[in-house]
Formats: C-alpha cells, sequence, structure tokens
C-alpha cells in the first residue's frame, strides 16, 4: 500500500507506508550526519528516516569494530605464542 507521499513502504510490512505516521520516522532534523546518511548530492538517503535502520547501521559498524579489535588480540596472541616457542628453555635455577 502506498500513501502518495514518500512513495516507499515500511521494510518490517509492505502495507505500511514509511511516512511520518511510524513512531520511528526521523524528522530531517533529527536525520544523523555524515557521509553513510547522505546521497553524494548531499540529500539524506530514505532509510536515514527510520531510527530502526539507523540503529542497526550503528550496531553494524559497532560490530565491525569490535571484530576487527578481537582479530587483532588474536594475531598479538599468536605471535606470542610463536615468540615464546621459539625462545631457548632457561636454565635451571642452581
Amino acid at each position: 500500500m502506498n500513501d502518495g507521499r514518500t512513495g516507499l513502504e515500511c521494510w518490517l510490512n509492505m502495507e505500511r507506508p514509511c511516512s511520518a505516521e511510524c513512531m520511528s520516522y526521523l524528522d530531517s532534523a533529527s536525520v544523523p550526519e555524515g557521509e553513510d546518511y547522505k546521497r553524494p548530492d548531499g540529500v539524506p538517503m530514505q532509510w536515514a528516516h527510520c531510527m530502526v535502520l539507523v540503529n542497526l547501521h550503528r550496531v553494524a559498524k559497532h560490530s565491525v569494530h569490535l571484530a576487527s579489535s578481537v582479530g587483532g588480540l588474536v594475531r598479538l596472541k599468536k605471535q606470542e605464542a610463536g615468540d615464546r616457542a621459539r625462545m631457548p628453555p632457561l636454565e635451571p635455577m642452581p
């Protein structure tokens, strides 16, 4: 179903219009700033008006950052384990 204003339907329910009647609809003043949320001409993308989609996007970006951090930690621990394995054994204390 299309309400004629945006021409778009809700991504969760195709029969619901994506417009200001939705509680998670962000008006133009509330759309987040940043390159991720705007087209090359500077106009906000339609999905940037949806609070649910904006927050899912943020969660995804933070998940990538956390995964990258964990990957770096795992790489560091593997290097440390390799360094320990290559070290000569310690002399026993007299």
